[in-house]
């Protein structure tokens, strides 16, 4: 990696780390740096839970190790009983040669903080590397990071780490709907205002979302807000099933539990979404530290 590319700073530049505007156009980076705040909101986050997902790798090495594991079925095959799909990822001679091969997660995030460190001029690191440690040293410099021409590489290899390990672990991304985007818009048929309306879902790491349909940016300290921006629109339990990919009966003893308002009638009952997803987060929020 070579000293980076001096930034013009007056220029409009696009940001690097792959969004595009409604009419599919790259969006602009903000004003002195190669990426949009929500990406860099959204790298940053990524960066943080590779080192949650990598910290599940040693229990998912050898399936049941976390538990009392099955009795296998009889046979005569020499299998290893470790999941191969995460070892990959842990080893550090691992080395991708064609697009989609796995990477080893610690020797790619070891090479871009050498390289960060270098650039910057820190001491070399010291000791075993570790991914948190290495995770440590991106996070830190990742403002400086973000003005750099290679920024659009480093998110896309974080991104490729990311989905490999929640593929290894079969987990998936976890995020919360928010509401719908109450940003006013002009409509393309009529040429009038309109609101947007488009539904919006957020990691719960991240401190910003943006709208995939109109592109307007919300920070965290509005979400609560969203919902309540058009009006309070309700729906039926079979409604918020789609909506929050919940079962109906646990829908209804969420009602029960915190008091939803019935908003329709007694033969079609109806709550305020903004309820429901009270109750969603409530019960899917991560846990506190002790």
């Amino acid at each position: 990696m070579s000293a980076a590319a001096e930034l013009d700073i007056y220029a409009t530049t696009p940001c690097l780390l792959g969004c595009v505007a409604g009419d599919g156009e790259p969006f602009p980076a903000q004003h002195g740096y190669r990426t949009c705040d929500p990406c860099a909101d959204r790298l940053r986050a990524m960066l943080g839970e590779l080192v949650e997902l990598y910290a599940l790798v040693d229990d998912a090495v050898v399936p049941g190790s976390g538990g009392s594991a099955a009795r296998g079925a009889p046979g005569h095959g020499s299998r290893s009983p470790a999941r191969d799909s995460v070892i990959v990822l842990t080893d550090p001679r691992t080395h991708a040669v064609d697009d989609g091969d796995p990477h080893s997660v610690l020797a790619v995030l070891s090479s871009w903080a050498d390289n960060v460190r270098q650039d910057t001029g820190q001491d070399p690191r010291t000791g075993a590397a570790t991914v948190s440690g290495e995770v440590a040293v991106l996070v830190r410099w990742l403002d400086w990071a973000t003005r750099q021409y290679w920024i659009g590489d480093l998110g896309q290899e974080v991104t490729e780490l990311a989905h490999q390990l929640r593929t290894a672990l079969g987990v998936q991304e976890r995020t919360i709907p928010v509401g719908p985007c109450p940003a006013r818009v002009t409509d393309p048929d009529t040429g009038r205002p309109a609101v947007c309306g488009a539904p919006l879902r957020a990691r719960l790491s991240v401190e910003r979302i943006r709208c995939p349909r109109c592109r307007a940016s919300w920070p965290r300290e509005r979400w609560d807000d969203l919902g309540g921006e058009l009006g309070t629109p309700v729906s039926d339990f079979a409604s918020l099933s789609v909506w929050l990919a919940t079962p109906t009966g646990t829908l209804r003893r969420w009602r029960h539990e915190d008091q939803w308002p019935n908003h329709g009638s007694r033969r079609r009952p109806e709550f305020a979404r903004a309820d429901a997803l009270a109750s969603w987060r409530r019960r899917h929020a991560p846990a506190a530290p002790v």
